[in-house]
């Protein structure tokens, strides 16, 4: 391969590029190899690929980090090199250091939104909320198409007098995400003559819970807002500690029809009901991380309970571990709404599930939900600890080992069988 000519280092990087693309990753380390030993000027951008790769691509933390900090060594003033090192430390649970990096990272760009982005996330998971809401809002500019195109016009900042005003909300993340934050609601409509909120269809079960609130799924056809804002800026807006999230539940209430429609549905219970989720929502970038196999919870599946599937668009593979357990109770089929979902829930004892939608909508409705959560969960259920200042209702259950999901079954086990 060193035979090979190249005019200059950039050609070599795009080679980099295409065999990454390629999945061909020893290769791609190889010419980065050939870079650092030929091209010293350029060496601390060969060194940050190369932990890049070992990070994302390859899974060996140890080396991402040697090699980042290889990146920091050729080039002390490598902003994104030690943002990089920082989202490792964060993803390693060490939020000192990740701190210390960010802070490094934002002396040399002190506007870099992907440097406050991360700086917030790591202060939130801290439970540093003042602070990491206010640098929270650097999403915006980070993430931009997640801003409805519609919206033109003053984004509140939170101040002024609008009590005669009108405040257009919308969300614009993961289903669970917005059902989490919907909470802040009754606050704004308290501050607003009116609030108007656009989100998906698939959420119109709050249409129930927050009756002052205008609901729309399509774009407007005129602008009918004074002001407008996300759905996640709410915290930041309305000056929000880790004290003082509104957490009385449930602020989810579900209508009897639905609640009717499957306590009939369903048989007399003869033993405990248990529900079970393994799988986020896929278009969520965290999902990966937050999901599990399904295999991890047949300890689950042997208890003598009938257990409910909760997760849609089961896989042919999963189907077939399902297949030999009589307990196994499937009426997702029949879940034309989120609202069917949650009158199921509400038959239920427990809900044991990952971090996704089926958490934070059993959290909303103030159900007895046990939350499996991964190594490095996400911020809003901080690093430790087994309960959730979001949902008093709930449990969490923390792997102690990345992609280890045995301790946190068995302990939901115990609890289990003890009640």
């Amino acid at each position: 391969m060193h035979n090979i000519h190249f005019d200059n280092a950039s050609n070599i990087f795009k080679k980099v590029y295409e065999l990454v693309q390629q999945k061909k990753i020893a290769s791609a380390i190889s010419y980065l190899n050939l870079i650092i030993d030929n091209y010293p000027d350029v060496a601390a951008t060969a060194y940050h690929y190369k932990g890049y790769i070992y990070f994302e691509k390859i899974k060996d933390f140890p080396s991402a980090r040697k090699n980042y900090s290889k990146a920091i060594e050729f080039n002390l003033s490598y902003c994104e090199a030690y943002i990089s090192r920082a989202v490792l430390y964060r993803y390693d649970l060490d939020l000192d250091k990740a701190l210390a990096d960010i802070s490094i990272a934002l002396q040399f760009q002190p506007d870099n939104a992907t440097a406050l982005f991360n700086k917030a996330i790591i202060l939130l998971s801290m439970g540093q909320y003042e602070l990491g809401w206010e640098l929270f809002e650097s999403r915006l500019k980070l993430y931009p198409r997640l801003t409805p195109s519609f919206l033109i016009g003053q984004r509140w900042n939170g101040m002024g007098e609008v009590s005669d005003k009108t405040l257009m909300i919308y969300t614009g993340h993961a289903l669970g995400t917005s059902i989490q934050f919907f909470r802040y609601l009754p606050i704004v409509l308290k501050i607003f003559r009116k609030v108007i909120l656009y989100l998906p269809p698939q959420l119109n079960i709050i249409a129930q819970s927050f009756g002052q609130v205008q609901i729309i799924n399509t774009t407007p056809k005129k602008q009918q807002f004074d002001y407008f804002c996300s759905l996640l800026s709410l915290p930041h807006l309305l000056k929000n500690s880790i004290q003082t999230i509104p957490n009385i539940l449930p602020y989810i209430n579900l209508s009897q029809t639905y609640l009717l429609k499957w306590q009939e549905f369903l048989d007399t219970p003869k033993r405990k009901r248990i529900g079970i989720a393994w799988r986020g929502e896929r278009q969520q970038m965290n999902d990966k991380n937050s999901s599990m196999p399904l295999m991890a919870m047949h300890p689950l599946m042997k208890l003598d309970a009938d257990i409910y599937l909760l997760n849609k668009d089961i896989s042919e593979e999963d189907y077939t571990l399902l297949h030999p357990f009589e307990n196994i109770k499937d009426y997702t089929e029949l879940f034309a709404s989120l609202e069917d979902t949650a009158a199921l829930m509400h038959q239920l004892d427990y809900i044991v599930t990952v971090d996704n939608t089926i958490a934070h909508l059993a959290g909303a409705l103030n159900l007895n939900v046990l939350i499996l959560l991964p190594y490095n969960a996400d911020f809003r259920w901080l690093q430790t600890g087994t309960d959730s200042t979001w949902y008093p209702c709930a449990q969490l259950f923390r792997q102690i080992r990345r992609s280890d999901w045995e301790k946190p079954i068995q302990d939901i086990l115990k609890l289990i069988g003890s009640m």
